[in-house]
C-alpha cells in the first residue's frame, strides 16, 4: 500500500530510476564480503528500494502506457522480464565459470577477485544501466497526464458544493438527529447531484 502511494504521488520515470539506482549501489556494497549484520542492513534496503518503490511505479507506468492493451502490455512485460533475467542467468554463468573476467578484475583492482564478486558486479552494473536508460529513454507523457487529471479531480472534488455540504453536515451530525441528518442530505443531493460532477 505505501508503495501505490507513492507511485500516486510522483512520476513513474523517476521512481523507477532511484528505484534502480539505489539497488544497484547497494550491490556495490555487497562486494565488500560484509558481515551478517552487514547482509542484513542489504537485503533491508533492498527491500526499501525494491518492494517499495519499484513494483507499484512499474504496474502504473505499465498500465497508463497500455491504453486499450492491457492484456498484450503486461503480458509483454512479464514475457521480457522472463526472456532478460534467463540471458543475464546465462551471460553470469559463463563469468562464474571463466577465469578470463576473474583475471581481468583481479589484474584491474590488483587484487585476488572472486567469480561471486564478479557476478555480483556484473548484476549491479546492469542494474545502473537500466536505471539510466528509463531516466532517459522512458517517454511518460501519458503517465504524467493521468497524473495531473487525477490531481485536478482531486482538487475538483475536494472543493466542490457536494462535498463541502456533505462534510459540514457530518461534522455537525453530532447536534442532529439522524433523520435530520438524512433529511439535510436528501434535500442536497436531490438538488445538487444533477448539475454538480463530484
Amino acid at each position: 500500500m505505501p508503495g501505490g502511494i507513492i507511485a500516486d504521488r510522483f512520476l513513474p520515470r523517476y521512481i523507477l530510476f532511484s528505484s534502480l539506482l539505489l539497488t544497484s549501489i547497494g550491490g556495490l556494497f555487497f562486494l565488500f564480503n560484509p558481515n551478517f549484520l552487514g547482509l542484513c542492513i542489504i537485503y533491508g534496503f533492498w527491500g526499501i528500494t525494491t518492494i517499495l518503490f519499484f513494483w507499484a511505479a512499474l504496474i502504473k507506468a505499465t498500465s497508463q502506457i497500455a491504453g486499450n492493451r492491457q492484456g498484450f502490455s503486461f503480458g509483454l512485460l512479464e514475457g521480457g522480464r522472463g526472456l532478460v533475467a534467463s540471458l543475464c542467468a546465462s551471460f553470469a554463468v559463463i563469468i562464474y565459470s571463466s577465469n578470463i573476467f576473474v583475471d581481468c578484475f583481479s589484474y584491474l583492482f590488483s587484487k585476488k577477485v572472486s567469480s561471486l564478486s564478479v557476478v555480483i558486479f556484473f548484476y549491479s552494473l546492469l542494474t545502473f544501466l537500466a536505471a539510466f536508460m528509463i531516466l532517459f529513454l522512458f517517454k511518460d507523457s501519458k503517465v504524467k497526464r493521468s497524473l495531473n487529471m487525477r490531481t485536478k479531480i482531486d482538487k475538483n472534488r475536494k472543493h466542490s458544493p457536494l462535498v463541502r455540504v456533505k462534510d459540514s453536515i457530518l461534522i455537525r451530525s453530532d447536534k442532529l438527529s439522524k433523520k435530520e441528518v438524512i433529511n439535510k442530505m436528501s434535500f442536497f443531493v436531490d438538488k445538487h447531484l444533477l448539475s454538480i460532477n463530484i
